[in-house]
């Protein structure tokens, strides 16, 4: 996937949630091996929905770079992006 073929109406793969309640449970439960198959099954950029909040899981080092430095200006960071980092 390349960061800039995708439009406001594309997103980026979701992973299948095994759960009735969704990704939370996964997350809570075990949030390194969450983010990691959320990588196998969907790529570099995945797409998926905590309550409201949309979330994109970036896992290449390139796309990552671009977000953070190159083209910073050109992405929105929601007011809790600090905490993100840190989950990180």
């Amino acid at each position: 996937h390349s960061a800039s073929k995708l439009s406001p109406t594309h997103y980026p793969p979701e992973p299948k949630s095994r759960s009735f309640w969704g990704y939370k449970t996964d997350y809570i439960q075990d949030p390194l091996r969450f983010l990691s198959k959320c990588a196998l099954e969907c790529g570099d950029i995945v797409y998926f929905r905590f309550n409201k909040c949309k979330i994109y899981f970036i896992n290449n080092p390139d796309y990552i770079e671009q977000v953070l430095v190159t083209n910073s200006s050109h992405f929105a960071k929601p007011k809790f992006g600090q905490f993100t980092y840190k989950l990180l």
